[in-house]
């Protein structure tokens, strides 16, 4: 599961929500998908998670909880796993490894 954040066009935090929401991207907010047990980094200053902007939470974002919300979804994963499987790929050169490599190399330790 995962949790959708979405911004204004000055980057400050507009809504939190459970599902995806296009009709806000359609009306120029940008969408951050997040795991669904992300939290935000409470400092002493802060007193609302929602005073966060985008650039802050990219920031509060540790390497896994980038790869986590990176992945394909699961369905997604599997059909590539059976394509390959079928075609004979299931190495290094298939869909499925060259899909989650891309996202451990672009999210490293």
């Amino acid at each position: 599961m995962a949790q959708y954040f979405y911004f204004d066009q000055n980057g400050k935090l507009f809504l939190r929500a459970k599902s995806p929401n296009p009709e806000l991207i359609s009306s120029g907010f940008t969408e951050k998908k997040m795991p669904d047990d992300f939290q935000f980094v409470k400092t002493e200053t802060d007193t609302e998670y929602e005073e966060k902007n985008l650039t802050e939470i990219e920031e509060s974002m540790t390497y896994s909880d980038k790869r986590v919300v990176s992945y394909p979804d699961l369905g997604e994963q599997l059909d590539k796993l059976f394509h390959d499987i079928e075609n004979g790929t299931l190495d290094n050169t298939g869909s499925f490894f060259t899909a989650l490599k891309a996202v451990k190399e672009n999210n490293p330790k």
